[in-house]
């Protein structure tokens, strides 16, 4: 072919177009997730109670936000502040990976056979004009219209530019379907992902290039499987500086990506042979290349679930052996690296708070001063983690439960100085006269240990503040019952100073607990409404 005939590449739209596309992607999940943050959390929160639900959230989660690394960095954000098990998260992935694929049926079946323009620019321009206009959730889903319309005006431009790439690049040595040439384009699909930081741009970027038959459908097969692979990088970049649950679940989306990209690839042939007969059956073989590509990049991702799902289990123990938990247990949920700015940072607090309230208790029930350093510490770390925190000012719900979190650690460390002192409470347990106190006390602590255990257990605010009343009314005829004692018995008046101190300290214990649990019970009560109002 003469080359003064061929079209030449039009690389300013070509490179242009691709960066319009990952723009409009960023802003649509930007503007969607601006516009539903706590929403998306509770999705991922409340639907990931079994395998099959967490799947599911994970593939609605990706499709509404295009971005299966976005839903993997929530998931690493949500493991990494105690609301989501580790194994829960693995089933997220595999819903994510699958909703990924929605990127392509997308382009697939409209980027291409839509006047892409007339639809594009209206949507940019009402989008921007909402966002400029408006405030909170209008604005934000103004913004997520205008990437919606970027990312379909980029597809244009990458069309547009591609026109003359088939017949300028010499795809000879592509050609054949030896190892070598797969290798080699399976390692172009990584680096386009990596570069682009997307795999949903570098899957449009590989169909708009099949359209423009620049490559085969082959060829774009073993590029999309580099970029199934390339999302890892962002999973593993998210979880530096994470506990160690969310570096299991970064390890975890590795995992799985790189046996589906294993299986995917060694079975190349076999995956396209299936491909045709599902697209035979649908489609009755009147599907283009574009279709088909979209086909097989569902499929792959369909079989690694298949294959990964019966032994998630297995998956998830090997992991944990792998990265086993090295941080301090009281405090393994604190980390001030990845703040999102949302309610989200507050929850490691909260759970960390309960966490360090049940180890005080349980030291208090056994009258014990062992593994007192490590609560002063974990209540010092808490207080840092807390000071760390910024929450958006449209956020007030936000801002309320950090007030209580505030004043429960407030309490927590009044009860934490008074296990420093002497409890002289074997004591009063050896005394008829404030026995009887002290086991009401005991049994309150056992039922405080049951209300922070199960989130189905009555609070017991009421229960310490009806105790601590009825201590304050008693004091006084029980300082006078045990001061008549030490009278008539003078033996014993050594032991009055030890009995008196520790009915102070156990009022102070009391005062601290009534407060302490109505915080609690307040947090657990702003965060019921929350998922309440998130239901209706």
């Amino acid at each position: 072919m003469d080359p003064t005939t061929l079209e030449p590449i039009n690389w300013p739209e070509l490179f242009g177009g691709l960066g319009l596309f990952i723009l409009g992607m960023m802003l649509l999940s930007e503007g969607l997730k601006a516009a539903a943050s706590h929403k998306l959390h509770d999705l991922l929160r409340q639907f990931t109670q079994t395998m099959l639900r967490s799947q599911v959230a994970g593939f609605l989660t990706t499709a509404l936000l295009q971005s299966s690394s976005a839903t993997v960095l929530i998931t690493i954000g949500l493991v990494n502040a105690g609301l989501m098990p580790f194994y829960q998260s693995i089933g997220v992935i595999y819903g994510a990976n699958l909703g990924t694929t929605s990127t392509a049926w997308i382009v697939s079946t409209l980027g291409f056979k839509l006047n892409l323009t007339a639809i594009a620019l209206p949507v940019i321009a009402i989008g921007a004009f909402v966002r400029i206009s408006t405030k909170g959730f209008l604005a934000n889903l103004g913004l997520a219209a205008a990437g919606f319309g970027l990312l379909f005006f980029g597809i244009h431009m990458l069309q547009s530019g591609m026109a003359g790439l088939a017949e300028q690049i010499d795809l000879v040595r592509f050609s054949d379907s030896g190892w070598i040439t797969r290798f080699v384009l399976l390692f172009v699909g990584i680096v386009m992902t990596v570069i682009m930081q997307s795999s949903s741009a570098a899957t449009a970027a590989t169909l708009t290039a099949l359209a423009a038959n620049a490559i085969s459908v082959e060829q774009a097969a073993v590029l999309v499987i580099g970029q199934n692979v390339g999302t890892t990088v962002k999973s593993a970049l998210g979880s530096i500086g994470s506990n160690t649950a969310a570096k299991r679940t970064a390890l975890a989306h590795i995992f799985f990506n790189l046996i589906t990209g294993f299986v995917a690839f060694v079975s190349l042939p076999l995956f396209l042979w299936a491909t045709g007969l599902v697209n035979q059956f649908i489609f009755e073989g009147t599907a283009t290349d574009l279709i088909a590509l979209s086909t097989f990049h569902t499929l792959f991702n369909l079989a690694g679930i298949a294959i990964c799902l019966p032994f998630t289990q297995q998956i998830a123990e090997n992991i944990q052996k792998l990265i086993p938990e090295k941080q301090d247990r009281l405090t393994r949920r604190l980390n001030q690296r990845n703040l999102t700015g949302s309610v989200i940072d507050l929850e490691p607090a909260r759970l960390s708070l309960i966490d360090v309230t049940q180890e005080l208790l349980r030291l208090e029930q056994g009258d014990s001063r062992q593994g007192l350093d490590e609560i002063t510490e974990a209540i010092e770390q808490l207080y840092v983690y807390c000071s760390s925190l910024s929450l958006r000012a449209e956020d007030p719900k936000g801002k309320q439960l950090h007030a209580e979190i505030l004043h429960a650690l407030d309490h927590l460390g009044r009860f934490q100085r008074q296990m420093d002192q002497p409890s002289h409470f074997s004591q009063l347990s050896q005394t008829p006269t404030t026995k009887h106190i002290l086991d009401r006390e005991q049994a309150l602590i056992h039922a405080s240990l049951d209300w922070l255990r199960s989130s189905s257990a009555s609070p017991v605010t009421q229960d310490w503040e009806e105790f601590l009343a009825d201590l304050r009314h008693q004091s006084p005829e029980l300082r006078a019952q045990l001061i008549d004692s030490a009278v008539q018995t003078p033996q014993k008046m050594a032991e009055i100073p030890a009995l008196l101190d520790g009915l102070r300290r156990l009022e102070i214990v009391a005062k601290s607990m009534a407060r302490l649990s109505h915080h609690l019970d307040q947090m657990d009560r702003l965060l019921n409404k929350d998922s309440s109002n998130s239901d209706m």
